[in-house]
């Protein structure tokens, strides 16, 4: 008589929407440090800023009330909508669907145009072994 709790039920979409992410982010720098041997170099600073830019070390409900209508940009970072969505079921709190499925589309995007890039990449590939 016992059922599992709701997020219990969420819990594998938001690992899911975590490793589609970080697959579409790395196969496009992947792409990129191949095709531009300098581009090595420019992939910590952008980790760097997308720390900043993610919920991480602060909170989104201590900026939404200086964004006002705008906070929903907060979740065109793919990796806001599954952190925050797993923040807020952790804690018991409600979780705001509509940044976790704009997120979710940004992480579409991103994985099929990564995916797009590279096979179209990939012929320019050196094979060295």
């Amino acid at each position: 008589g016992v059922y599992p709790p709701f997020s219990a039920l969420v819990l594998p979409a938001i690992i899911a929407s975590v490793f589609f992410a970080s697959f579409g982010i790395g196969l496009l720098c992947c792409a990129l440090m191949v095709s531009y041997r300098d581009f090595r170099y420019v992939i910590p600073y952008c980790l760097q800023v997308g720390f900043f830019l993610t919920p991480v070390i602060w909170w989104e409900e201590q900026v939404t009330p200086a964004m006002g209508g705008w906070s929903i940009l907060l979740y065109l970072n793919p990796i806001c909508g599954p952190l925050t969505a797993f923040r807020d079921l952790m804690l018991g709190q409600p979780v705001y669907w509509p940044g976790w499925m704009l997120s979710m589309l940004v992480i579409g995007v991103t994985t099929v145009f990564s995916i797009a890039y590279f096979a179209r990449a990939e012929a320019r590939f050196a094979d060295v072994a």
